[in-house]
């Protein structure tokens, strides 16, 4: 089974809060996030990697909506997705 890779741009992703979204540089000390304008409070780490997964979902189901290069094949089960068959580049993925 192929795999899809979304890129993200990490930019701000762990000043910004998950919950409302604002984004300060004082909100990350160490590994404790604290959003300084809701009081949201989480490890550090999680709190980026959801601000990561939300645009990662939304383009990858853009993506499935819009792209042409997403068959659907009446065999596979509900669901599942076969990609182009692009090989990823040198040392990228398996």
């Amino acid at each position: 089974m192929e795999k899809t890779i979304i890129h993200v741009n990490p930019k701000f992703t762990s000043q910004k809060c998950s919950k409302c979204e604002y984004i300060h540089k004082n909100n990350r000390e160490g590994n404790i996030f604290h959003c300084l304008n809701c009081n949201f409070e989480l490890h550090a780490d999680l709190n980026a990697a959801r601000n990561i997964e939300i645009p990662g979902k939304s383009e990858y189901f853009r993506l499935l909506s819009t792209s042409q290069s997403l068959r659907f094949h009446e065999s596979m089960p509900m669901g599942m997705v076969e990609t182009s068959n692009k090989p990823l580049p040198s040392g990228k993925g398996s």
